[in-house]
């Protein structure tokens, strides 16, 4: 069925709007779907979990992309119920939306899953040891169930022994693997090196940093908590220096792109809040100046009446 990836971010508000809109409109045919909360309230809700729980620090809410086969000739609408099942497992008693797109590059169908970082239930933060790995597992054995097909997750980015391998297929998480599951949370979620450095180092991994002397190419050592040690490019490609720093650069732009349509949908709230106040005041002027206008009348009638009774007071006086 798909290809997963996962991220950590510090605002979950800007990852729900870039989940339904695009340069600060509505993205055309996407598909949405919400898990313990209900799509038009989903940032109100996140926001009231992490404000009951007294935990509004740090990280605001874990992400899974999932992308599908293209044969599996799935809708949107199947896409995002199998999203919403994934949330469920991976997650449960979490807050999550499920943003379907088909409009990323090629067409391709895909999920983009939020999940709060706070459960509503417990108030318990979400675990993310192992995120990586227990998303690819939960959405694999969906597809199965499914009848959908499994997408190969090894890409030249990504350098495999046979040794790994083998471990892979017994169930087993390889080391390295744990390394690339860390650089790669990390690097999803961070906007500069020194952030993603940090992150890396809070997962108990260590950087070493060598610069060869015949072309002043600089290249990394990982250094895992049990004391192993590679080299990022037999992590493989995706894991190099300078692989790192164009993600982390287009992550920046990314975020740069969500603050501009958050921004914008925020001055278009206003101005719709703005028109609304300025159609109201125009309703209660036109309803003042009717009411001025009927009493005006009525005191107009009030004075005919008066002045009737007594011309009529006066002819009856008269006459008698």
């Amino acid at each position: 069925m798909a290809y997963v990836k996962v991220g950590s971010h510090a605002s979950a508000s800007a990852c729900l709007t870039y989940g339904e809109y695009k340069d600060g409109e509505r993205r055309e045919g996407v598909e949405v779907g919400g898990v313990n909360c209900t799509p038009e309230t989903a940032k109100q809700e996140f926001r009231a979990a992490r404000v009951m729980w007294q935990k509004e620090d740090g990280l605001q809410c874990h992400t899974v992309i999932q992308s599908f086969d293209d044969s599996d000739g799935l809708t949107p609408q199947q896409a995002n119920k199998l999203g919403q099942e994934t949330a469920r497992r991976l997650a449960p008693g979490y807050q999550a939306m499920v943003y379907t797109h088909t409009d990323g590059e090629g067409g391709k169908t895909h999920n983009h899953i939020i999940i709060n970082a706070v459960s509503v239930e417990d108030g318990k933060k979400l675990n993310t040891r192992g995120f990586l790995n227990d998303a690819r597992r939960v959405s694999n054995e969906i597809s199965r169930e499914h009848g959908l097909h499994v997408i190969e997750e090894r890409t030249r980015g990504m350098r495999f022994t046979q040794a790994e391998q083998a471990l892979v297929n017994k169930g087993v998480q390889p080391w390295k693997d744990e390394l690339r599951e860390v650089v790669e949370s990390a690097r999803d979620s961070s906007r500069n090196m020194q952030e993603f450095r940090e992150k890396v180092e809070g997962f108990g991994v260590r950087i070493s940093e060598r610069t060869r002397k015949r072309d002043g190419e600089t290249g990394w050592t990982y250094q895992h908590p049990n004391g192993m040690k590679c080299r990022a490019a037999k992590l493989g490609e995706d894991y190099t220096p300078s692989a790192v720093a164009r993600s982390l650069s287009a992550n920046a732009e990314r975020e740069k792109q969500q603050e501009a349509t958050s921004e914008k949908l925020l001055a278009a709230g206003v101005e719709d809040v703005a028109r609304k106040r300025a159609e109201e005041a125009a309703r209660m002027r036109q309803q003042q100046e009717a009411e001025r206008v009927l009493r005006q009348a009525q005191e107009r009638a009030e004075r005919a009446r008066v002045r009737t009774r007594s011309r009529d007071d006066g002819e009856r006086g008269f006459s008698r």
